[in-house]
């Protein structure tokens, strides 16, 4: 995972008796890994998704990119920060703590407005939207799920029948994380699933990977 995923989870609630040794402790760890991450500076993979959208704003022939984020609070500091660089205008959010309206309104802008070249979307984006327009989509972390990557996949990809081509799949792999390696070769290799649709085995494939991960 990305620091900045990690960094995310660390400053969430800890669910452990409060006042315990237990408690004291991993509250201790946590600030001292938090302080040490915004040191760090932005990781790789944050600077890659920024240099992405700085091609997609140079070249305004392009449909645009949509940026999938797993955590809310990230793709609003994704959001906040690619507005700073670029304008407002250039850049919208779709997020589960904005209401209905302000979700329509921002797919709405985003494929109307030839100045609006990205996109960034939480888990709320990853069902029922259409996103056609979009010439690429990048996965700032990929889901274990093979179901919940086929419906983001589909919100660019809902009509290819009648597009000359598909929306292009950045992901980022980790080189020391077997775990990541082992998932991407499974749904890239395995399963295909960047350049065909798994939907009709979507019921089927939530049982195995439920059995896999028991």
């Amino acid at each position: 995972s990305s620091p900045e995923v990690l960094l995310d989870f660390l400053t969430q609630p800890v669910f452990v008796e409060k006042n315990s040794l237990l408690s004291d402790f991993l509250c201790a760890r946590s600030a001292d890994l938090c302080e040490e991450i915004k040191r760090s500076g932005p990781s790789a993979r944050w600077k890659r998704v920024l240099e992405i959208c700085d091609r997609h704003m140079s070249y305004p022939h392009t449909g645009g990119v949509v940026i999938f984020v797993g955590s809310t609070n990230i793709a609003k500091l994704l959001t906040s920060e690619l507005s700073d660089l670029h304008g407002p205008h250039h850049v919208r959010c779709h997020l589960a703590t904005m209401s209905l309206v302000e979700q329509d309104e921002s797919i709405d802008f985003f494929l109307r407005h030839d100045g609006c070249r990205v996109l960034v979307m939480d888990r709320s984006g990853e069902e029922g939207r259409n996103l056609q327009g979009a010439s690429e989509i990048v996965h700032f972390s990929i889901p274990i799920s093979p179901n919940q990557l086929e419906q983001r996949l589909g919100r660019a990809d809902r009509f290819s029948e009648s597009m000359h081509h598909r929306a292009t799949s950045t992901v980022f792999l980790e080189s020391d994380s077997a775990l990541i390696a082992g998932l991407f070769e499974f749904l890239a290799k395995g399963l295909n699933i960047f350049n065909r649709s798994v939907a009709t085995a979507q019921h089927l494939l939530s049982i195995e990977f439920q059995n896999l991960l028991l």
